[in-house]
């Protein structure tokens, strides 16, 4: 058997232009990544690449490796875009959260708060008012006592409308006694603070 002959030149792979073509070329794929109608040779140009030898061995480069640097360019870019939206997304919240803060400073300071819990208290006060529940079952009773006499009036239109009518003014009245109780009630917190 014969010694293998060792071949002539550079052996294949240890080119010194291997790191920086490397480079060169993830550097090709992310540009190509973010303009796609970028080529190959003008991402290599755009570079600072305008010898031929230089694009021939770059071009061979990208040909065998081109997949693989697309694919973790793409990759690369879709966790910056990731990232980016993330950090967008948080800005967006601080910046909600410092408005929110102040708005709230400034309700608070205005006194508003204080108008709107007074408020707040005067319509529990009206909705559990028994006035409210009497009138209530008040329209209930005259709706069962209007079902019950539909049969046996034979004019009940007329009868309606003047139960309506009574009903009304009964409501009317009630609301005016409440509504002059509340004024009442009023002046005198009013001139007890």
């Amino acid at each position: 058997m014969r010694p293998q002959k060792r071949g002539r030149g550079r052996p294949k792979g240890s080119s010194r232009h291997n790191a920086q073509d490397k480079y060169t070329l993830e550097m090709m794929a992310d540009r190509m990544v973010r303009d796609r109608r970028l080529a190959a040779t003008t991402a290599m140009r755009h570079l600072g690449y305008s010898d031929e030898a230089s694009l021939r061995r770059l071009q061979r480069k990208w040909s065998r490796e081109k997949s693989d640097l697309l694919a973790r360019a793409h990759e690369n870019y879709r966790q910056e875009q990731a990232l980016e939206a993330q950090r967008r997304s948080e800005n967006a919240l601080a910046q909600l959260t410092d408005q929110m803060t102040a708005m709230q400073r400034a309700f608070e300071s205005s006194g508003l708060s204080r108008i709107a819990a007074e408020s707040a208290r005067m319509q529990r006060l009206i909705a559990n008012n028994p006035a409210l529940e009497s009138i209530s079952r008040m329209q209930m009773q005259s709706e069962r006592l209007a079902r019950q006499l539909v049969p046996t009036m034979p004019d009940f239109g007329t009868h309606a409308r003047a139960m309506q009518r009574i009903a009304d003014a009964f409501a009317t009245k009630i609301n005016t006694t409440f509504a002059a109780s509340l004024r009442a009630a009023k002046l005198f917190r009013d001139n007890r603070g």
